[in-house]
């Protein structure tokens, strides 16, 4: 229990800092939830040496609590976006998704599944915004190619690092770009949930 408060105080305060410094210092409207996307996934690839299954499955419910009730009230900046999204409620539902399907068996797959939704996502949407160029939008959410290839090289960067590509080369390569088809179509922040789940049984069943 005591590692649990860790963490879940530790994730506060990652919020609490980042929020202070997008009101104070930082003038993009997206900053704060990109910087809370990615630094957020540092903290949770972390979890499964000092946390059980359950243990993240709880804090991921009580995160997407927090976020729910803090988006209704719009106590933080990374709800202050254009487009419609739920992607920051959909996020820790996933890790404890994750938990679900990878713990305590497949710690590797867990991390790598938390990296390409932290990292990979998280860089799409910032190269997207800035390198955008062969839109498309559904629903009033837009993807860039920009982004697309982002999150092919981010993923196959990720995979590349965490598993054997002397063997799986070809395997790898085709786990990314299916990953980066599915966060390319799908929208309203379903990506923070879609893309690290079929990440994470990809790798089960076809990577490992």
């Amino acid at each position: 229990m005591r590692y649990f408060m860790i963490f879940c105080l530790a994730l506060i305060m990652l919020f609490l800092i980042i929020d202070i410094l997008q009101k104070r210092l930082i003038r993009s409207v997206s900053w704060s939830r990109k910087a809370t996307h990615i630094s957020a996934g540092g903290i949770i690839f972390l979890m499964p040496y000092w946390l059980d299954r359950w243990q993240i499955f709880g804090l991921g419910m009580v995160f997407a609590f927090i976020l729910t009730f803090s988006r209704w009230k719009n106590l933080l900046s990374l709800h202050s976006v254009e487009r419609k999204t739920w992607g920051e409620i959909f996020y820790p539902i996933s890790i404890s998704f994750l938990s679900l399907i990878c713990l305590p068996a497949n710690i590797k797959v867990f991390q790598v599944s938390t990296l390409i939704l932290a990292v990979s996502d998280g860089l799409a949407g910032t190269v997207g915004e800035a390198w955008n160029f062969c839109t498309i939008t559904f629903f009033r959410n837009t993807k860039s190619l920009g982004g697309a290839i982002t999150f092919f090289v981010s993923t196959l960067g990720i995979l590349f690092l965490f598993h054997d590509f002397g063997s799986s080369f070809f395997k790898i390569v085709f786990v990314s770009l299916l990953l980066t088809i599915t966060e390319f179509l799908l929208f309203f922040g379903t990506d923070n949930i879609g893309v690290p789940i079929i990440a994470a049984l990809l790798e089960l069943h076809y990577l490992i």
